[in-house]
């Protein structure tokens, strides 16, 4: 949900943690590839390691899953 978000993201602040925020969908091509590609690659899980690491599912496309998108420009 928005408010898991914006509280996981003020915990990631208040810890100067890094934060990496996937927006998913399962008819996402681009996302599936992602998924099984890119964050499965050794390289990718290094960089993203001591992070936080969010996924935004999207796939219902809700009113707020909608408001999520626009809120980042996507």
């Amino acid at each position: 949900t928005v408010a898991e978000l914006d509280s996981a993201l003020a915990q990631a602040k208040a810890q100067g943690q890094p934060v990496m925020l996937d927006f998913y969908a399962d008819w996402c091509t681009s996302c599936l590839e992602m998924e099984h590609a890119t964050f499965a690659d050794p390289q990718v899980q290094a960089r993203l390691k001591g992070g936080v690491l969010l996924q935004a599912d999207v796939t219902v496309n809700t009113a707020d899953d909608r408001a999520l998108l626009q809120r980042f420009k996507l």
